[in-house]
């Protein structure tokens, strides 16, 4: 079985953080499959990723999945809990 280490999984992510708004600016929208630090491949859609890389005998679970958007959204949540007039807290 191949491992996919924490560390794998950090350093493709930060590689991704780096690549991600010049991949975007020259293919637009699409999800990466990154793994050694390089793009192994990239789909419109998570599904097609993944069926792309079982075609190549690359097993899910040893390669990071991304959304390129060009921008921090790709990998960044914003919560918000709005609480109105009248309305408990809890």
């Amino acid at each position: 079985m191949n491992l996919y280490t924490e560390k794998q999984k950090t350093q493709d992510f930060e590689y991704f953080k780096d690549i991600n708004k010049d991949f975007f600016s020259k293919n637009g929208h699409k999800f990466l499959a990154i793994k050694n630090r390089s793009v192994v491949d990239n789909a419109d859609s998570v599904q097609d990723l993944i069926k792309q890389m079982d075609a190549r005998s690359i097993a899910v679970g040893t390669y990071l999945i991304q959304e390129c958007t060009g921008d921090d959204s790709a990998y960044t949540t914003t919560v918000m809990r709005l609480i109105t007039k009248g309305q408990k807290n809890g």
